[in-house]
């Protein structure tokens, strides 16, 4: 019997720290949990990781603009994770506009190519710093082990018939609220007041890693709010080697980049 006693004595020494843990130490080992199967469906965290630079080829439709009632366009996003990104957005409607971001230091740099001084690229005011932030974090959700950088905090929010609340924070970033439904995503709300949101749909695997293909976004607006929507037409993943690091830190070499 004294070994029987033994090993449930071992039993016990186990799982106690399970059960007083601090909730929130609960809810954070949880999440990971969850994530962590979110990225071994979407092609697994050794195949994520190894994609290197990614390049989107996206069209949009954007609704409850001040330039009118709708504009279409072709948008092209080249992303380094976590935290550099370049967005170029064409219409038909406005001249192209080259924004760049690096949300490691904060710095956002734009251009448009019709300027008298196109030469220059321009420090981005307040409003572009907002956009640019919640476009990175966008970009971040994509590949789902760029949520684990160094500072983010995950908090289990609510769990229900396959379907999971994931509050991410992490300094100087946009707070996430995100909604997975069987370790899909399906949505994000950002910051504080959710004023924002990311509805994802349509998945579709591109190099053996599966993404969305259709993307709701609403952003408040000067007239109300803003909805975009937007479809993937393309995915280049760099892999092995990268793009050309200068792209990532002046809006004049976006241009030649995408020339090639």
């Amino acid at each position: 019997m004294r070994p029987r006693a033994t090993l449930l004595t071992m039993l016990v020494l186990a799982i106690t720290p399970c059960l007083v843990a601090p909730p929130l130490a609960r809810a954070q080992a949880t999440a990971e949990a969850v994530l962590h199967q979110a990225i071994a469906n979407q092609g697994g965290a050794e195949r994520l990781r190894a994609l290197g630079d990614v390049r989107l080829e996206l069209k949009y439709k954007a609704t409850g603009t001040t330039e009118g009632d709708s504009i279409e366009g072709e948008l092209t996003e080249l992303y380094r994770g976590p935290d550099k990104l370049v967005t170029v957005l064409r219409s038909k409607v406005k001249p192209d506009l080259y924004k760049v971001y690096d949300g490691k230091v904060g710095r956002f740099m734009r251009r448009n190519v019709t300027d008298p001084d196109a030469e220059k690229a321009y420090d981005m005011d307040a409003k572009d710093l907002a956009q640019m932030r919640e476009a990175l974090s966008r970009a971040r959700l994509l590949i789902l082990t760029n949520l684990f950088v160094e500072g983010a905090k995950l908090e289990l929010l609510g769990r229900s018939m396959g379907r999971v609340k994931i509050r991410w924070t992490c300094p100087g970033e946009p707070v996430m609220t995100l909604e997975l439904d069987r370790f899909q995503l399906t949505r994000a709300y950002f910051g504080v007041d959710k004023a924002s949101s990311a509805t994802f749909g349509e998945i579709r695997e591109f190099d053996g890693v599966m993404l969305p293909t259709e993307i709701k976004v609403v952003e408040p607006g000067d007239k109300g709010e803003q909805r975009f929507e937007i479809k993937v037409q393309r995915v280049e993943f760099a892999r092995d080697r990268k793009f050309d690091d200068r792209v990532f830190a002046d809006p004049k070499r976006v241009a030649e980049f995408l020339e090639r």
